[in-house]
């Protein structure tokens, strides 16, 4: 029983989750953010914010969790995004347009987490 809380303590500190969101335009710009949880720390591009964040960052980094529903990339005028989030082995893509309300609350939520980055010295 201790060697079974001691493997699952371990691999759920070690393991932990990656998000990228890559969104490109009708100019062929394109534009990646990653951040993941890795070993109870929040990384935001790269750089380590800690351990612990501000609750309105906290709101803001679980909100961008959440991929943006997928719409038709079909007929999009803004361009399109791949959100794919991997945990472990396991992966998963959503692909679709980038406008409307749920996206653009998302990229609202990336400008909160980057402006606290910028903050922090590490």
């Amino acid at each position: 029983m201790k060697l079974f809380l001691l493997v699952t303590f371990c691999a759920s500190v070690s393991w932990g989750a990656q998000y990228k969101l890559s969104t490109s335009n009708k100019m062929g710009f394109s534009k990646v953010t990653t951040f993941e949880e890795s070993k109870g720390h929040y990384i935001f591009e790269g750089k380590d914010l800690g351990t612990k964040l501000p609750p309105k960052v906290k709101a803001a980094w679980n909100a961008m969790k959440v991929a943006p529903a997928p719409k038709p990339a079909a007929n999009c005028w803004s361009g399109t995004f791949a959100f794919t989030v991997t945990d472990g082995k396991k992966s998963l893509k959503r692909k679709g347009c980038s406008e409307g309300r749920q996206f653009g609350e998302m990229i609202g939520n990336m400008e909160t987490v980057f402006a606290y980055a910028a903050q922090v010295k590490r």
